[in-house]
């Protein structure tokens, strides 16, 4: 996990490195991508080829270029800058982008002419458009107490403390206010203007509230309620650990529920130690992590003995995704899934065959065990890819 820089500075960072990547790797024109249309069009690693190993940081700072309007820095940053681009070595790239800068805005005129785009978000394919992904930024701050580490009761005082109180309507928040979900247990709303504020408060800070993506918690929370209604005795099984916050929520439930042992989470693979580590600092007990894949367990395994239900989480293209950035954060800024979350949909539909593959190994696996009595499946891509793969199912 990035445990070195607090919550609001990673999703900065992680917002930042966003921002570039979908630029370059998704568009509406096939497999030709944004920003790097542009590099081609100009032929700029052609004429400096000492650069064509560092495709990274071209396409930050040709996205930095972008955002400044092929315009000049501010020069009462340009002592800073020239500091810390010396120390990056970003220096001479930075300085050859400049020199290129009439050339590439021309470029990207072009490109938004060709596609009558006002703005280069409008050559993105519809899962990286900015009016879904810019509209997080509208929703409410969404989190959950951790029940392992401090008692709600507890965490209401410390809210209040901070200058919050709980809504008595259903009215829109307003910034001092916050409310509970009502279908997400111990899942807390604030307005979206206090996301700095609560991302760097000590109740994020000491863990005590675990920000995160109402969606990513749905799963837990449909199986926690009904491992209550039919009193069901025994371990909980989650197939997939795709996000250690979400393994986390669903802990934090099941602790509070007498009839149920333990959560075995299955495939966290060369992450377990981080895994492990992170649970331990949210002070989550009832959990053992498996670095094994559970579709790969053997058939005579005693490691599911006393399994009553399942939580079946196989990967998906993760397309449904509204906070791509919460995503990554929540995954330990896992830049794998960031390069996954902003593919081309040409590069996504290639990947959907071994998904659907993976999804009915799980299924089968998950129903083929006969003490297991209630399951719920956990999936986030769009409709239209739901439909093939419930074909393909």
């Amino acid at each position: 996990m990035s445990r070195a820089r607090p919550p609001s500075m990673n999703r900065n960072v992680m917002s930042f490195l966003f921002n570039p990547v979908e630029l370059y790797t998704g568009s509406s024109e096939g497999d030709k991508s944004i920003l790097n249309q542009a590099l081609v069009d100009t032929m700029f690693l052609f004429q400096f080829p000492q650069f064509q190993k560092q495709t990274n940081q071209v396409w930050l700072l040709l996205y930095d270029l972008y955002k400044r309007r092929f315009l000049p820095r501010d020069p009462h940053e340009e002592e800073a800058r020239a500091e810390l681009f010396d120390s990056c070595g970003l220096t001479e790239l930075d300085a050859h982008l400049w020199s290129q800068h009439v050339r590439l805005a021309a470029a990207v005129a072009r490109l938004r002419i060709k596609n009558n785009a006002l703005k280069l978000s409008q050559l993105l394919p519809p899962h990286l458009r900015d009016e879904k992904v810019i509209a997080l930024d509208e929703a409410p701050v969404t989190g959950w107490v951790n029940t392992c580490r401090t008692e709600r009761e507890e965490i209401s005082r410390l809210i209040e403390r901070a200058g919050l109180v709980l809504s008595k309507n259903h009215d829109p928040l307003t910034p001092d206010e916050y409310r509970w979900d009502h279908v997400c247990p111990q899942f807390l709303l604030c307005h979206p203007g206090k996301r700095g504020d609560l991302a760097q408060s000590d109740l994020v800070k000491k863990h005590c509230v675990v920000l995160q993506d109402r969606a990513f918690c749905l799963g837990p929370a449909t199986l926690g309620r009904l491992l209550v209604e039919l009193q069901l005795t025994g371990a909980v099984l989650m197939t997939h650990i795709n996000s250690p916050r979400t393994t986390a929520y669903l802990a934090s439930l099941l602790a509070e529920n007498d009839k149920i042992d333990a959560l075995l989470a299955f495939g966290a693979g060369s992450r377990k130690a981080e895994y492990d580590e992170y649970l331990a600092q949210l002070c989550v007990r009832n959990t053992r992590v498996f670095a094994e894949k559970f579709v790969d367990l053997p058939s005579d395994t005693n490691l599911l003995e006393g399994v009553c239900a399942v939580l079946a989480s196989p990967p998906n293209t993760y397309s449904g995704v509204m906070d791509p950035v919460d995503l990554v954060c929540s995954r330990g800024g896992d830049l794998g899934m960031l390069e996954v979350l902003t593919d081309p949909e040409s590069a996504c539909r290639s990947r959907v065959a071994g998904i659907l593959e993976e999804q009915r190994r799980t299924l089968q696996r998950s129903m083929s065990q006969p003490q297991v009595s209630n399951g719920v499946v956990s999936r986030r891509w769009r409709d239209v890819e739901c439909s093939q793969g419930k074909q393909s199912l």
